[in-house]
């Protein structure tokens, strides 16, 4: 097989669409979504969708929202993702602390 320079492989990866694009980054890790996005604009854009960082969202974060102490503000599911992974979530009065992403 025959290896592509990088300005080959460059054109291929433009080719495929946006939406194409966070699909794949959705299968992978929050942390390779990250890396990715400094291949290009267009792997930037897909790289900061909702679809991606819902995928790396705990499958109960709708449940978890109304049951914080203090209101979880977002603007975007990597900042959902970014707030429920790096600080404790007081839940349920105070009754309960959770970190829901590690």
């Amino acid at each position: 097989m025959e290896i592509l320079e990088n300005q080959d492989t460059t054109s291929y990866f433009s080719a495929l669409s946006e939406e194409l694009i966070s699909l794949i980054l959705s299968k992978t890790s929050s942390r390779d979504a990250c890396r990715i996005s400094a291949v290009s604009s267009q792997f930037r854009s897909a790289a900061e969708s909702d679809r991606v960082w819902e995928c790396f969202l705990p499958p109960h974060y709708l449940e978890i929202i109304p049951r914080c102490v203090d209101p979880l503000i977002f603007a975007s599911k990597k900042e959902l993702y970014s707030r429920l992974s790096r600080s404790l979530i007081f839940i349920d009065n105070n009754t309960k602390v959770r970190t829901y992403i590690i």
